[in-house]
């Protein structure tokens, strides 16, 4: 695995948009540390060697935000993996494959912007659970099953 050193993409063959959240500056003047925290697009067609790859990184915590319905039509190698803390945590309030969600009609009808602020107002708790699932395995305090 490459990282580019431009935008912290993390270069693997199966996963189109994995990015290191490294080196990001704060509001207090300092930088954020890399191999802490990873942002991807979704996992479900990712690789063994890929997989791997991730594992070395390492990746110990999973947050998936996508809906059940669209984990059960793609799954992801970590939801049962023995190295990894898979969680589900869904930003969705029904399927986004469907016309009727929300977030969706959100997303296609706003700029990025605006969707980031509808998912603040409309679903605090589970980025409230998002959040809480960051710190828990920052502090050691979430262990894999």
């Amino acid at each position: 695995m490459i990282m580019n050193p431009d935008d912290n993409r993390l270069v693997l063959s199966t996963l189109l948009n994995a990015r290191d959240l490294g080196g990001l500056w704060t509001a207090f003047g300092k930088q954020t540390a890399f191999r802490k925290f990873v942002r991807s697009d979704e996992p479900s067609v990712l690789s063994d060697d890929d997989l791997a790859v991730l594992l070395a990184y390492p990746i110990r915590t999973v947050i998936d935000l996508r809906s059940a319905e669209e984990i059960s039509r793609r799954q992801t190698p970590f939801i049962n993996h023995p190295a990894i803390l898979y969680r589900n945590i869904s930003i969705f309030e029904s399927d986004p494959d469907g016309d009727d969600d929300p977030t969706v009609q959100v997303a296609l009808q706003h700029s990025l912007g605006e969707l980031y602020i509808y998912l603040l107002q409309t679903r605090k708790e589970q980025l409230a659970e998002v959040f809480r699932a960051i710190i828990d395995a920052q502090i050691g305090r979430a262990s894999c099953r």
